[in-house]
């Protein structure tokens, strides 16, 4: 088991309870139009050798520099 997992990026989810696969809507957006930023990102991730957490990460995707994070 690895000690941390990644989790994706830290985006918030449309608020939308009905999918509509219609370019442009919410859940298209959010599933299928990502950006990939060179530099500081906010990321999920999962702690799973000791706390069993999840959370959030301000990493730079550029240098991999851990930058700020929060349990």
């Amino acid at each position: 088991m690895a000690e941390f997992t990644y989790g994706g990026a830290a985006i918030q989810r449309p608020q939308s309870d009905t999918l509509d696969d219609q370019p442009g809507a919410d859940w298209d957006v959010f599933i299928y139009e990502r950006e990939n930023p060179s530099g500081p990102h906010a990321e999920i991730w999962f702690h799973g050798a000791a706390c069993r957490m999840w959370f959030r990460l301000l990493r730079d995707t550029a240098t991999h520099q851990c930058l700020e994070g929060a349990a």
